[in-house]
């Protein structure tokens, strides 16, 4: 995803916020992306994690809250690219006059930016030339706690993506993966899954990940993946029946049946999700209403 669309979707994101909030909504869901974005930029208020989900609000903006899941913002391409997105804005604010360079507002601004990349410039040139060569290949240093430059990655001219970052998930979002039919390159070493995956979600439609495989030993765990997965893919052909041709396997497999077109999909559906029974054997959904 290019820079520019970054800005764009957090722009959007934030703009969709503060619409909810304003309408008296509950908390929106928002991504690590976003929290990351908004905590470098303004800091986060009345934080509180409770079954996996972190509820929290963007200091001194009390009025509007935020669900982000906390796998999402332990997940390393969030901070990488929520952090990029502030070094970007931080960018955005600096004055092109070199008599401003100097200001107090500008010195703040450039002291953030060097408590996030570790360098500053001497003037707007320097830093919109140095952000052209180096942002697609800006990774997270847990040692040196900001962004540095991967200096292999720009070796290779290998821009640094969301398919480059290696996120550790949990169960319930690998057999989400799994059942959602994304899964590809998978690697397994006998201890650890490698893999990567669409994840369909289009502010993060690919993920590179790990997981322990003896995590997948949780029962419970697949069956709340799996039928995430199955509640997306209807969730998808219900708002668009052309895209049940690419779909089809992924449900039919989790259904445990076939159907004839998006429609008859879409009544089972209608008719069976809130009485399906998980069979662990199978790793399917039945219906116990008898819409088989």
């Amino acid at each position: 995803m290019t820079t520019l669309r970054r800005t764009l979707l957090f722009a959007l994101s934030l703009a969709l916020a503060v619409s909810a909030g304003a309408a008296g909504s509950p908390c929106l869901d928002t991504t690590g992306e976003f929290y990351w974005t908004n905590e470098r930029l303004y800091g986060v208020d009345f934080v509180r994690d409770d079954d996996g989900v972190r509820t929290w609000m963007i200091t001194g903006r009390i009025e509007y809250c935020f669900l982000t899941k906390i796998a999402d913002i332990d997940a390393p391409s969030s901070r990488i690219f929520g952090y990029r997105n502030v070094a970007e804005q931080i960018l955005g604010g600096l004055p092109d006059s070199p008599k401003l360079w100097d200001s107090p507002d500008a010195k703040a601004r450039r002291q953030k930016l060097a408590e996030l990349i570790g360098r500053d410039f001497q003037s707007i040139d320097e830093a919109g030339l140095w952000w052209r060569d180096n942002a697609d290949y800006l990774t997270w240093s847990d040692r040196d706690a900001r962004l540095v430059i991967d200096e292999e990655a720009r070796g290779e001219s290998r821009r640094i993506t969301t398919r480059d970052v290696e996120n550790e998930i949990d169960a319930a979002y690998y057999w989400y993966l799994n059942g959602a039919g994304g899964i590809r390159q998978l690697a397994d070493d006998g201890v650890t899954l490698r893999g990567l995956a669409w994840t369909r979600d289009s502010m993060q439609p690919e993920v590179r990940f790990r997981i322990a495989k003896t995590l997948l030993d949780d029962r419970n765990a697949r069956e709340r993946g799996l039928r995430r997965a199955l509640e997306t893919l209807m969730d998808i052909v219900g708002e668009s029946a052309s895209s049940f041709h690419d779909l089809q396997s992924p449900i039919e497999r989790l259904a445990g049946k076939r159907f004839a077109s998006a429609a008859a999909a879409v009544q089972w559906w209608s008719a069976s999700k809130t009485q399906l029974r998980f069979d662990p054997f199978l790793s399917r959904f039945t219906s116990i209403t008898g819409q088989e």
